[in-house]
């Protein structure tokens, strides 16, 4: 980075806040973190590589469970490579995966029109996906996925889809906007890792600490070392 070169920044790293699925302004810091943006404690997760290097910026998702309020059913327990991609406004995986979430929902129709399987938008109610990063499971609510429709004068129709996209790569998932935006994220491009914690959405403080060494306040995850490989 050219920053790092003129000595504007310490390390090559950056820290995002999207502030929420509604919210059209994000906040990116170079150099540091903003300890007034998150809510939990930073996990720290290895970066892997994309071919022989690390131009994307991925980690390692290790499970993926559909959760209800009485019970979870796991939609996979393979490691998949997880990109985690703010230039994508929704998320992208493998069909199996997609088939997977749908057949907990009841109701399920294929639209040929629309391009979609289409659900009552109230079977989204009380349901979440749990993603597991090594350990760091991140539970996102299921509505935070959906696209609404409605009618030419703006009246809902009552139903919805979820703004998926599958892959052809049965071992690649890419985490857009809409798991992004409850998120605090850092990235060190320079130690090639991700610290990862829940946002705190409610907060107008700021309180940025440089990034000098490794990222502060980070742990690491509990499957650390249990990285997807090709």
């Amino acid at each position: 980075m050219r920053m790092k070169s003129e000595g504007l920044i310490s390390k090559n790293t950056y820290s995002i806040y999207l502030n929420g699925v509604d919210d059209f302004q994000a906040n990116i810091v170079f150099g540091g973190v903003d300890h007034a943006k998150y809510s939990n404690q930073l996990t720290l997760l290895p970066m892997i590589k994309s071919g022989s290097d690390y131009s994307r910026v991925a980690v390692t998702l290790t499970g993926l469970k559909f959760v209800t309020s009485e019970n979870e059913t796991e939609v996979t327990g393979a490691k998949s490579f997880a990109i985690l991609d703010t230039g994508s406004t929704y998320t992208s995986m493998p069909s199996k995966y997609l088939q997977g979430i749908l057949s907990q929902l009841s109701n399920v129709k294929y639209s040929s029109s629309l391009g979609y399987y289409i659900f009552p938008c109230s079977e989204a109610n009380s349901n979440s996906l749990v993603f597991d990063l090594q350990g760091l499971n991140i539970q996102i609510p299921l509505s935070d996925f959906l696209i609404y429709f409605s009618t030419s004068n703006g009246k809902s129709r009552g139903w919805c889809a979820l703004d998926f996209q599958t892959m052809s790569d049965d071992n690649m998932v890419i985490l857009g906007d809409d798991f992004l935006a409850g998120l605090y994220t850092v990235v060190d491009l320079d130690s090639n890792v991700v610290a990862i914690s829940l946002a705190d959405l409610t907060s107008n403080d700021e309180n940025i600490e440089a990034i000098t060494d490794s990222i502060p306040s980070a742990t690491q995850a509990p499957l650390y070392s249990e990285t997807w490989t090709a």
